[in-house]
């Protein structure tokens, strides 16, 4: 005998055949003996995360969830390390140029540099059997950093970890939070939209 593997695909000879054995049910006791799902295309399948040992698959999992957790805390830090950074240089007569577009900019470089720190995480922390997996898992995970540090930065202010408390142990007082700090962030808005111009 060859090398057996816990995973396979079928290959059927119609759509309504295919389609009938993935609503299949109950067909062992143990519910995770088999999980069928929709393969991805054979292009685009990554055949080594199929053998990958399932105890070395859950370390990277957790490794790649507390590294995405850690760039969440590190996220705020470093927009403002950047933002200050960039106050500190002084262009003389383009200084109220530099004034109107350096408090964005370390938000603009943070911003371009996550999808790239995100999908590095996931290539190489998590098993996606297919390249358009880590796309999907980006995807969702950049829409949350998105949410969190360009629509409610204002409110978030400098200290994550003091606003997530808050949000997690309070969060009906999120509308009040930013009904306080949004109305007083409009330029802050204004120089990102140009940024982003």
């Amino acid at each position: 005998g060859g090398v057996n593997l816990s995973n396979g695909f079928v290959t059927f000879n119609d759509r309504i055949s295919a389609e009938v054995a993935l609503r299949l049910t109950g067909i062992t006791e143990d519910k995770s003996e088999l999980i069928l799902e929709t393969p991805p295309e054979p292009s685009d399948i990554q055949w080594a995360d199929f053998t990958q040992d399932q105890t070395a698959r859950q370390g990277r999992e957790i490794l790649g969830y507390a590294l995405t957790v850690g760039l969440y805390f590190a996220y705020m830090p470093i927009v403002v390390a950047v933002t200050n950074l960039a106050d500190v240089i002084d262009l003389g007569a383009l200084d109220t140029v530099w004034d109107s577009v350096a408090p964005t900019l370390g938000l603009q470089i943070m911003i371009a540099m996550l999808p790239t720190f995100l999908i590095t995480i996931y290539k190489f922390c998590f098993t996606l059997k297919a390249a358009a997996w880590a796309q999907h898992k980006l995807q969702a995970w950049y829409f949350w950093f998105q949410l969190f540090f360009v629509c409610l930065i204002a409110a978030i202010g400098t200290n994550v970890v003091e606003f997530t408390e808050t949000m997690f142990t309070d969060p009906f007082s999120l509308p009040g939070v930013l009904a306080d700090t949004l109305p007083s962030a409009t330029h802050y808005y204004m120089n990102y939209l140009v940024m982003q111009w």
